[in-house]
């Protein structure tokens, strides 16, 4: 089965890019989560490792 993905991306119309932070984002995902299936718990933890491995990462300046 191949699904054309290029016809499911223009069933969104126009999109306004948005400027979230990481605490936003999972903040968003731990609710959606629940109710579309993916997650059952809250991803906050996720969050908490990324911020303490930010400090030490490649992305990191000198």
């Amino acid at each position: 089965m191949t699904v054309d993905r290029r016809a499911v991306i223009a069933e969104f119309g126009e999109l306004t890019a948005q400027k979230l932070t990481v605490s936003e984002m999972v903040d968003s995902l731990s609710k959606w989560g629940p109710t579309l299936g993916f997650a059952k718990e809250t991803l906050r933890p996720l969050y908490l490792y990324y911020r303490e491995g930010s400090g030490t990462g490649a992305h990191t300046p000198p």
